[in-house]
């Protein structure tokens, strides 16, 4: 059965031009804005060497921009005959006709997942024509039971950049579409965090499959357990909002909303959930500053050129990404409501953000390995407590970005942000004054109470600024660059949705 790799040049071409047409129906192909100029193939590797059915396509693309702007995907696939392909209901991506054969996508297979799990579990390498893919775990004892799943593997879905599979509720593994060279945040500080720390509220880092081609190294899979859940925080968030609007419409008309009394807030509308998420990351940003003598995680201090450097990064998200905003109607409008030209905007937000770096004390706080994409999505509701995932860091930033030490308050201004979104996507703040002071109430009550249990938990160690000015001062600073950003996104995706983080950046500059 021939590679796609090496097949004829004909036939080669044929394939790329069907990958190439195939791609931007994908949902993790993430680079659906950027224009391909080529396609290459560079390598092929079979998982079940002796059938040759299953394999794992690794090619690249290059876009318009120059021979820089380029990436790496995997592409798990399966290979059938015509009628094969055609009963099994899925796409076909590439047919050879002299051969009799059919190329479709493998990632929804479960029997692709067992191959994972087993890849790993047992240490195996699958080579190919000029790399090779290795699997690796944990000094763990596995039972035979526990990679019999063949029967009980379930492929979970796609999300934007990676695919997911669960084993009898026992394993979770995470399928990277997009490559890197080098060692995977997630791995990386998951590995840390279980080998090193007591911090328990993670999926336990088991084990993980690389491939290594053309002397550089890629993270392609993570195994670790699974933990049952009830949903993310976003889910609970949204199901507690509802809660709390229908006490609010119980207790008072909508006559008097403005003047909807504090004490009335119900406890089971996020009230706990803030405490322990609080606490959660504090005990997160605690194990992760506890890495002495270790490379890429042991703390550091915070220096005021750190921050310069992400005052720059906001700045050119600016210029790059809020171009279009003269085009968006909401943009335009709460602009005019405030009496703002675009210009006056932006020098507004340079001028806070030198301010906010200039109120930092001169004793600042250390910088340690965090989250770094920290939301209510990041986080499963187990029924009683909360664990944090996902750990690869924001996707638009580059390995070695994801990487670096920052203050812990970064990630607690992405939770905040999140809340500020969960109250006001919930009620929309172009909708009526009662429903925007509603949400003002819920995010107030749930930030005040996350910020302190927090803070608690934190208590005198250095990772937080040691005075109020100062906290506060680096708080604002990144929630007015999470803000930045978050204009800049949802002018390009979801316009409607652009008051959200404009209506907040504009409330933390003025």
């Amino acid at each position: 059965m021939d590679l796609l790799f090496c097949q004829t040049p004909q036939r080669k071409k044929a394939a790329i031009k069907a990958l190439k047409d195939y791609l931007p129906h994908c949902r993790w192909f993430s680079s659906k804005s950027q224009s391909i100029v080529q396609l290459e193939f560079e390598e092929e590797i079979f998982l079940d060497p002796f059938r040759k059915e299953l394999s794992l396509l690794f090619f690249r693309v290059i876009y318009d921009k120059g021979p820089e702007a380029q990436d790496l995907f995997l592409l798990p696939l399966q290979r059938k005959s015509l009628l094969e392909a055609q009963h099994s209901g899925r796409e076909i991506l590439f047919y050879c006709e002299d051969l009799g054969l059919c190329w479709i996508e493998a990632t929804s297979n479960n029997d692709i997942g067992q191959l994972f799990l087993e890849l790993i579990v047992q240490k195996k390498e699958s080579k190919g024509r000029r790399g090779s893919i290795r699997g690796s775990c944990l000094q763990l004892v596995f039972n035979e039971t526990d990679i019999s799943f063949k029967k009980k593997g379930q492929f979970l879905g796609t999300e934007q950049s990676n695919s997911s599979y669960i084993f009898d509720q026992k394993f979770f593994f995470k399928l990277y579409r997009k490559l890197e060279a080098g060692e995977n945040p997630e791995s990386e500080i998951l590995s840390y965090l279980t080998e090193k720390t007591t911090f328990g509220n993670i999926p336990s880092y088991l084990g993980k499959m690389e491939l290594f081609l053309n002397g550089s190294k890629y993270v392609i899979g993570l195994l670790t357990k699974y933990v049952p859940n009830e949903g993310n925080g976003w889910k609970r968030a949204m199901s507690c909002l509802e809660r709390y609007h229908k006490v609010a419409k119980e207790s008072l008309s909508s006559s008097v909303l403005s003047h909807f009394p504090m004490e009335t807030f119900p406890h089971d509308c996020f009230d706990l959930d803030a405490i322990y998420l609080g606490e959660r990351t504090a005990e997160l940003h605690l194990a992760l500053s506890s890495a002495q003598g270790i490379e890429g995680f042991e703390p550091e201090p915070l220096q005021k050129t750190d921050l310069i450097m992400l005052f720059e990064e906001a700045i050119a998200q600016i210029d790059k990404k809020w171009i279009n905003a003269s085009a968006n109607p909401w943009f335009q409008s709460i602009l005019s409501q405030r009496n703002l030209s675009f210009q006056s905007l932006t020098e507004r937000i340079c001028q806070k953000l030198k301010e906010k770096i200039t109120d930092l004390e001169e004793q600042s706080p250390y910088k340690i390995r965090i989250h770094g994409d920290f939301h209510l999505g990041q986080v499963l509701w187990t029924g009683s407590d909360y664990f944090i995932i996902d750990f690869e860091g924001e996707p638009n930033r580059s390995i070695d970005k994801r990487k670096m030490l920052w203050p812990a308050l970064k990630d607690v201004a992405g939770m905040l942000r999140s809340f500020h979104y969960a109250a006001y996507s919930f009620f929309s703040p172009m909708d009526n004054p009662s429903k925007r002071i509603l949400a003002a109430f819920w995010y107030s009550k749930i930030v005040e109470k996350y910020l302190d249990s927090y803070r608690k938990r934190v208590g005198s160690a250095p990772i937080l600024p040691s005075t109020e000015q100062s906290f506060f001062a680096l708080l604002d600073f990144f929630l007015i660059e999470k803000a930045v950003y978050e204009v800049g996104y949802e002018l390009g995706s979801r316009p409607s949705w652009v008051p959200i983080p404009l209506l907040a950046l504009l409330d933390l500059i003025e």
